[in-house]
């Protein structure tokens, strides 16, 4: 990743017109999100062939910005792509429709152990900062237009690396016991008669299995109480799941989907305490577009596949802590966690574990889930917390503070993950603090460049 950018940025500096390096960079942007989300198509077909061509629009602006300052100074340019590159993730990462952030640089950088430990400091986008300098060094080197640059940010990776090796995050608290229960679908990627039931009654056997006081939380995935399978709305469900934590003496954290007044619904993980009773509920504050609401759908009726999304979700508001007897815990559900700034709300709210669950039915045996794993152990570099990924159809995790996948579950297969996660104590790390920092300095490192140059210019 600190060299997979230089032929792009090397081949724009020198294309021969606009719109040869507007073109260069759509068509890079098309190679590059089609390889990695090629899975979209196998749950729909109709967004795959939205998404697929309009992501690469992302990378046309940064594609003509690098090829319009290819004269300017080693500097000026250096810092013009930097502070791009992080503009451009930026905006993808909040627009439209609250964005979308696969494919992230500091993903990518987060796989190398002693990297992804400096998160807790510059976070994931701090990461894709540092990759894209080193990056834009190289092509100055190349065209011996001066290697300060590329030994600045070398120099700052060496050190990163250095730091996150000595200091890595950690959880220094009690332990938590927890029990992730992949009860897995009988037909998943499809429909099938009864399915919701049979997904809730895997999770219930699995869950019986479970040896009482051996464990603290028991967490369901998204998605394993659904509809006319919910626990709240089915009373024998909900007396089931209450049974067992009274059973068992432990919470359990159960993935709810249920309808919300004639047209909407609610997607929710509900806590039920260790004595059977509902403790309170998390409502998922970030849905899917077109997969779990659909924009404009007034003008959308032409289009046949929206159907299946008969209902569009009703976000919820804001974070919520539960104190459990060991400690403070909060969850996100599924394509939250591809986001840092939701994650780090919970956390800063006061959990000190944070749990991850998913459906991810839909995607079979492709890289969805493993790439969605990376972007969780991400989150928990950053905050410095342990987390675990729940499921339904695998692969579960559990991840430790430095981002460490200590234990996971086989894709589609019936599973039940046992462990334990520790709370921190030490207080939030300097991420969690602050945010997005070194992307944001080198968003303003762009502005500042761009009025040095006019500047110059007048």
């Amino acid at each position: 990743m600190f060299i997979a950018p230089v032929p792009l940025l090397w081949g724009l500096r020198r294309a021969k017109s606009r719109w040869v390096a507007v073109g260069a960079g759509y068509v890079f942007g098309l190679v590059f999100f089609t390889s990695l989300l090629w899975w979209v198509a196998i749950s729909t077909r109709v967004g795959a062939g939205v998404l697929f061509p309009v992501m690469p629009l992302f990378v046309v602006p940064l594609s003509w910005l690098v090829w319009r300052t290819r004269s300017w100074g080693p500097g000026l340019w250096w810092m013009t792509v930097v502070g791009g590159w992080a503009a451009t993730e930026w905006v993808r990462g909040h627009w439209p429709f609250g964005g979308f952030p696969w494919g992230s640089l500091g993903t990518a950088v987060g796989d190398i152990p002693a990297l992804r430990a400096t998160a807790q400091w510059v976070g994931e986008t701090g990461l894709s900062v540092l990759a894209v300098a080193v990056a834009a060094g190289l092509v100055l080197l190349l065209e011996r237009r001066g290697a300060r640059w590329l030994v600045g940010a070398v120099g700052t990776a060496l050190v990163l690396i250095v730091a996150g090796s000595l200091w890595a995050p950690h959880t220094d608290g009690s332990p938590l016991r927890v029990a992730v229960i992949q009860g897995s679908s009988p037909c998943p990627g499809r429909y099938c008669e009864g399915e919701n039931q049979q997904i809730f009654d895997s999770h219930l056997s699995l869950t019986r299995t479970l040896v009482p006081g051996t464990v603290d939380l028991v967490i369901w995935p998204e998605s394993s109480a659904q509809y006319d399978a919910e626990t709240l709305t089915n009373p024998q469900n909900g007396e089931a799941v209450s049974a067992e934590a009274a059973r068992l003496g432990a919470a359990i954290l159960v993935g709810s989907t249920r309808t919300a007044g004639s047209n909407g619904f609610t997607n929710a993980n509900l806590l039920y305490g260790a004595d059977g009773h509902v403790v309170g509920e998390y409502d998922k504050r970030q849905g899917v577009p077109f997969g779990e609401y659909i924009p404009f759908r007034r003008y959308l009726g032409w289009v046949k596949e929206i159907d299946r999304v008969s209902r569009d979700m009703v976000p919820g508001e804001e974070p919520v802590v539960w104190n459990l007897a060991q400690g403070p815990i909060a969850s996100v559900i599924c394509f939250e966690a591809a986001f840092p700034r939701h994650v780090r709300e919970a956390v800063r709210d006061g959990a000190r574990v944070v749990v991850v669950t998913t459906n991810e039915s839909g995607y079979g045996r492709s890289a969805a889930t493993l790439q969605f794993s990376e972007m969780t152990r991400m989150r928990a570099a950053e905050n410095g917390i342990d987390m675990v990924h729940a499921s339904i159809t695998g692969s579960s995790a559990l991840i430790t503070a430095d981002g460490t996948i200590t234990d996971r579950t086989p894709i589609m297969e019936p599973a039940i993950l046992l462990g334990e996660v520790g709370f921190r104590t030490l207080g939030p790390t300097l991420y969690t603090r602050v945010g997005d920092w070194v992307q944001l300095m080198a968003i303003a490192g762009l502005i500042l460049t761009a009025g040095l140059r006019r500047e110059r210019r007048e």
